[in-house]
């Protein structure tokens, strides 16, 4: 009898829980659309004013990360030698290692 009503407890719990999650996410659906519609017909007012003008956005050019490896690189090679040259290898190796 004890899984019977262990069977029935379980049941009704995930129903309860079921049936309470649905009507959460209906409110939620139907605040999503308020907003939603709201949001539309401001956008809608603001743009039939003809006061605001739709700017294009300006190509930003990216760098890939081999490409900003490749420069780091290339920094850490031209210090180190003017530190070769110039006799101080010490200070280099010191500007390395407390490096930020």
């Amino acid at each position: 009898m004890s899984k019977f009503f262990g069977f029935v407890s379980g049941v009704t719990c995930t129903s309860a829980l079921l049936y309470s999650f649905s009507s959460e996410i209906r409110k939620n659906t139907a605040t999503s659309r308020t907003i939603i519609a709201e949001t539309a017909a401001s956008v809608e007012r603001a743009l039939s004013k003809k006061e605001y003008t739709i700017v294009k956005p300006v190509p930003v050019k990216t760098v890939s990360i081999t490409e900003a490896c490749k420069d780091i690189w290339d920094e850490e090679i031209v210090k180190g030698s003017k530190y070769v040259l110039n006799g101080d290898l010490s200070a280099w190796i010191m500007s390395l290692i407390t490096a930020k």
